[in-house]
């Protein structure tokens, strides 16, 4: 068996994820961020065929994130959060931001099966299926 263990989320991007970034992808979708009016969503269509370009999360979403955050973080001093902590990992809140669309957009079925490229279990399943194939060719020849 091969063993690859699930990415870990911090305690610090918990905490992001769980405050300012969860209220920024609603303001996102709801049309209230000026800097990306393409986000804001009409009724969720659960049976969407997914294109891979779909709300992907530019620089310019990335810059309204940043202020956003600022502007909770001074808003909500209780969080604990700051500044550093929202921008040191901005691979990982750009994927959460998108994550979060997806699932407004679509439900969670859909947002799975395009961001399945994010999942590193089923990227190493998918990598690992020619050696699955080649062992069982090797059961049944064994017979």
């Amino acid at each position: 068996d091969i063993t690859i263990k699930p990415d870990q989320i911090s305690s610090a991007q918990a905490l992001i994820w769980s405050t300012g970034l969860f209220h920024f992808t609603r303001e996102l979708v709801g049309g209230n961020v000026a800097a990306a009016p393409e986000f804001r969503l009409g009724p969720l269509e659960i049976s969407h065929q997914p294109r891979p370009d779909e709300f992907v999360i530019t620089e310019k979403v990335m810059t309204a994130y940043f202020e956003y955050m600022d502007q909770f973080i001074s808003k909500y001093p209780e969080t604990g959060l700051t500044k550093e902590m929202v921008r040191e990992d901005q691979v990982w809140a750009r994927q959460r931001i998108r994550e979060e669309v997806l699932i407004a957009a679509y439900g969670v079925d859909v947002q799975r099966r395009m961001t399945a490229e994010n999942d590193p279990q089923l990227q190493r399943a998918i990598a690992e299926i020619p050696q699955a194939a080649r062992m069982i060719e090797e059961a049944r020849k064994g017979r």
